[in-house]
């Protein structure tokens, strides 16, 4: 679903930066998401709530429900081997309209792995 970066602080350093993403899924299209930062504990923990932007965007698409209310949250801790132990959480316990609950989870476990594989890859590179 990323398409890449729009704008925001980059590095973020702290709660309350806010970034927007570029979007694409099948049967929404192009669109944006912003997203703020929840949790920001250098080098241990992050998490960070996205929400559609501009607010009302996908409408012609969604009608009145909104998908909104996920967090996604990464932790890190040292491992026995010298290299870094990642947790990758994807809470949506937070929906505001509970009819969007048969739509999730939009990111699967698969998705889920496939994100921090390439972030290894990425790292070892």
């Amino acid at each position: 679903m990323l398409r890449g970066l729009e704008s925001g602080p980059s590095p973020v350093t702290g709660v309350g930066d806010a970034f927007v993403m570029n979007m694409h899924q099948d049967g929404l299209g192009d669109y944006q998401m912003r997203s703020e930062i929840t949790v920001f504990e250098p080098n241990r923990r992050i998490a960070w709530a996205p929400d559609i932007h501009p607010k009302g965007a996908l409408s012609d698409k969604l009608g009145d429900l909104d998908p909104c209310g996920q967090q996604y949250i990464w932790e890190l801790e040292p491992a026995e081997d010298g290299g870094t132990r990642v947790t990758h959480i994807y809470d949506w316990s937070r929906l505001r309209d509970k009819s969007a609950e048969s739509i999730y989870p939009i990111v699967s476990q698969v998705h889920m792995r496939a994100t921090i594989a390439r972030i290894e890859d990425t790292t070892r590179a």
